[in-house]
Order: C-alpha cells, then sequence, then structure tokens
C-alpha cells in the first residue's frame, strides 16, 4: 500500500471518492488523502481518485485516459495497446480503468512542473493515435482554493489490473516493480522522443509531419524503408513499425509492410 501510495503522489487537500451503488456516486471531498484512504481501495472497500497535480503545480504522475463514450463503442483491447506502446518505446503503463477504457499512466522519480506532464502526455497520446482524450492533469496551475480533477485509480479490489509490455496482465505486486521500472527522473524527459533524423529527404521529412493517407502508404513506406536502413542499419525494421502506427491513417497491416 506504501509503495502504491508513492507511485500515486498528487494534490493532499483533497481527493475524489467513488461508491458502486445502483449507477455509481462520485464525490470530490476536500479533506487531506491519508495512507487509509489507498488501503481501502485496493482491498476494494470504497474507490480512491487521486489529483495528479499537487500544491506546488508539479506532478509524480499522470495519464492518458482514453475511453469511447459513444453509444456502439470501439472496444479497446488492452494487450494490443499495451504492445503498442511498447513498440513506440513510451514510458507509459496501461491499465484497464473503471468504464472498460484504458488508462496510460506515466509516472516519475522526481516532480515535473504539470504544463510539462501534459506537454508529454498530448505528444504520445497522438502517437498511439487518440487526439480526442482526457488528459490528467488537466490544469497546469491551482488556485489556492482550487482542487482541479481526480481521476480513479487502478487495482480497487484487484480489478482494473495492469498489462506488461508483451501484453501479460500483471498482478498487484507484479504492476508496482513495473510501474517503477518504468518510472523516470526530470532529467530522463529531456531526453524523451529526441529525432535523430538529420539528413531525411524533405518529402519525407513532409510526409513525417503532415501524415500518409490510403493511396499512398506503400509508396511512402518503401521509400521510409530506403531512408530509415542506410540512417538506422540496426532499427530500422522497428522504426518502420514505429513509423506505421504515429504516421499512416490508417495504418498498414504488418504483412504489408513486411512486403
Amino acid at each position: 500500500s506504501e509503495r502504491f501510495m508513492q507511485l500515486f503522489k498528487g494534490l493532499k487537500r483533497a481527493y475524489g471518492s467513488w461508491d458502486d451503488i445502483g449507477e455509481g456516486r462520485a464525490t470530490t471531498l476536500k479533506t487531506p488523502v491519508e495512507y487509509n484512504h489507498y488501503s481501502q481501495h485496493l482491498v476494494g472497500m470504497k474507490g480512491l481518485g487521486i489529483i495528479p497535480i499537487n500544491e506546488d503545480n508539479e506532478c509524480y504522475f499522470g495519464a492518458i485516459d482514453i475511453d469511447d463514450h459513444k453509444k456502439k463503442k470501439q472496444p479497446i483491447i488492452h494487450r494490443e495497446l499495451a504492445q503498442k506502446v511498447s513498440l513506440l518505446k513510451l514510458p507509459l503503463v496501461v491499465c484497464k480503468s473503471k468504464s472498460g477504457g484504458a488508462h496510460c499512466y506515466y509516472f516519475t522519480r522526481e516532480a515535473i512542473p504539470a504544463s510539462q506532464m501534459r506537454q508529454l502526455l498530448l505528444k504520445w497520446a497522438k502517437a498511439l493515435g487518440f487526439n480526442a482524450v482526457e488528459i490528467f492533469p488537466k490544469q497546469t496551475k491551482l488556485g489556492e482554493s482550487e482542487v482541479g480533477n481526480w481521476i480513479n485509480l487502478p487495482y480497487f479490489g484487484n480489478k482494473r489490473y495492469a498489462h506488461d509490455d508483451s501484453g501479460k496482465a500483471l498482478s498487484f505486486a507484479q504492476f508496482i516493480e513495473h510501474a517503477q521500472g518504468k518510472a523516470n527522473t526530470a532529467l530522463d524527459l529531456l531526453m524523451v522522443d529526441e529525432s535523430d533524423d538529420k539528413g531525411i529527404p524533405p518529402c519525407l521529412e513532409h510526409l513525417l509531419k503532415v501524415g500518409v493517407t490510403k493511396g499512398d502508404r506503400n509508396n511512402a513506406m518503401f521509400n521510409m524503408a530506403v531512408y530509415n536502413k542506410k540512417a538506422r542499419p540496426e532499427t530500422w525494421e522497428e522504426e518502420l513499425f514505429k513509423i506505421n502506427y504515429t504516421v499512416f491513417d490508417p495504418p498498414l497491416s504488418n504483412p504489408e509492410i513486411k512486403s
């Protein structure tokens, strides 16, 4: 419980509570969050929501909230989402959410500005192909009397579990190890997602910025392969799969990429 509490450190002066009564009841409580709130959550007594932005407008964690609120929901296959996160080398931990969607958490060992947390998560959500998502923290700055928005935590009564990089479901103990292993320091963030595309042909650089749609994908992928095999002889194939997910709309199938 203590390690769980350290991962999900947020605002101290308020927290969220969720009761599974009827259709569910959400409450924001303007009292200090304590250790017993985390332990009650983990045993399934009362759901806990934490506000990621703290009193110093900094964060130790943030989340991409992926959920389809349409009547005909597109199901999220969490195993495949976790594999995609791994392929793109994103430092995110994929968990099931209360509604059946996904929360992709990012943890830091040192607090970073809430504005930087939001910037990173928005960039990674786009890389995963999700533009219309909620990002937590929702605020970059809080007034003295403001409390912000909270997010429901995973592993409520051992539900809402996480997946590792291979897509395997994790026990609570495995989740703690996995999440702490993924956590970056503030210094590490400066090196995340830095591009090394010096010398890339202008036409390919343009495609990477504007995207590739149906009708142009096979030709574009061939030229991306030629460039990357020269620029990245050790990792060029892996780079093509990353480009496929982040640039192509819709992505090509794996057999098409191999062809």
